[in-house]
């Protein structure tokens, strides 16, 4: 999937692609998208766009176990519309569902989940998933990224 550079206008609220997300949904790493990308769950939204769906989950952890602080849902819109350059447009948007900018430590999430590791930082440990997060796990279990694949319990 394509990842233009796009544009971004807050005053028209007109923009699409890397530029959009970065600016404006504060998703500031290549890899972070890419992940969203990998998703499993994609649903067709109408014409030729389509809606990938992730998480991205902070998780406290103490004595061994790690209890889910803050979850967003990521959602990503591409479109497959080819351009006059004969390639798709591809990625829209990508952002943290409920809020404009999304926190830091979402990207810090996505990036490190698409090379399958776990970002961690102090007590937080940051996780990406392709469903929603379990609420309480063991602290091996997150940094072995187990949780990754784990329902809401």
């Amino acid at each position: 999937m394509s990842l233009r550079l796009g544009y971004y206008n807050a005053a028209a609220d007109k923009d699409f692609g890397w530029t959009k997300v970065k600016k404006k949904h504060n998703i500031t790493k290549y890899s972070a998208v890419e992940y969203i990308a990998k998703s499993p769950v994609r649903e067709h939204i109408g014409g030729q766009s389509y809606r990938h769906t992730g998480y991205a989950g902070k998780y406290k952890c103490r004595n061994g176990v790690c209890q889910l602080v803050k979850q967003y849902k990521v959602l990503m819109t591409a479109n497959e519309k080819k351009l006059r350059d004969d390639h798709d447009k591809d990625v829209i948007t990508e952002y943290c569902v409920g809020i404009t900018r999304c926190p830091n430590w979402v990207t810090t999430a996505l990036a490190k989940s698409n090379r399958s590791s776990v970002a961690a930082e102090g007590d937080n440990k940051y996780v990406g998933a392709y469903k929603p997060l379990a609420r309480t796990v063991q602290s091996a279990d997150v940094k072995a990224g187990v949780s990754k694949n784990a329902a809401t319990r």
